[in-house]
């Protein structure tokens, strides 16, 4: 039988092994620590007690990789899916890193509710669609397309965490607003 602790670890190594569902465990979370409804449109997520609509998306804060080479492929690829690649919020202010935080149409929510998830904590930021707009990097993401994006990284995570912070939760925090029913 595992103790909460390993129980712990695992789920916090899979949160950062998840792929498509990684974007509906950040939602979750949000609707469970804000106690916000599930939202019955396409467009956005959640629904407020205003019925403010509401948008949620997180990324994990991992080292960014070397550029993929034929000479390097297979160790790269090989030591991919560890750990070691996911880096605390301090890590984060001293290596190079990429958050994309995208698919983002700013018409289509109030409130933006996004975030990080490092190693030793989730970092929650929240910010009206109007203010999305001046966000560090806010682009066009495809070519022609209605989506935006922008990126947190070394040098644009000090902005978002000045102007933007909403509050930070930790795994144990996490993992038992999850076992609650």
């Amino acid at each position: 039988m595992k103790n909460n602790k390993q129980e712990l670890e695992q789920f916090k190594s899979g949160i950062f092994s998840l792929g498509t569902n990684f974007g509906e465990l950040a939602q979750l979370m949000i609707e469970k620590l804000e106690k916000f409804k599930p939202a019955d449109e396409k467009y956005f997520d959640l629904l407020d007690s205003n019925k403010k609509r509401i948008e949620v998306k997180f990324s994990r804060a991992r080292k960014k990789l070397k550029s993929l080479r034929s000479s390097n492929i297979i160790d790269l690829c090989m030591n991919a899916a560890t750990d070691s690649w996911v880096l605390t919020e301090d890590e984060a202010t001293k290596v190079s890193f990429d958050c994309n935080i995208q698919q983002i149409k700013h018409l289509e929510f109030d409130i933006l509710y996004y975030g990080i998830f490092f190693q030793d904590k989730i970092v929650i930021f929240k910010a009206k669609s109007k203010a999305v707009l001046e966000m560090p990097g806010y682009s066009i993401q495809h070519k022609g397309g209605k989506e935006y994006q922008f990126h947190i990284n070394r040098t644009t995570y000090a902005h978002h965490k000045e102007n933007h912070f909403y509050k930070e939760i930790s795994y144990p925090e996490l993992f038992e607003l999850f076992k609650k029913k």
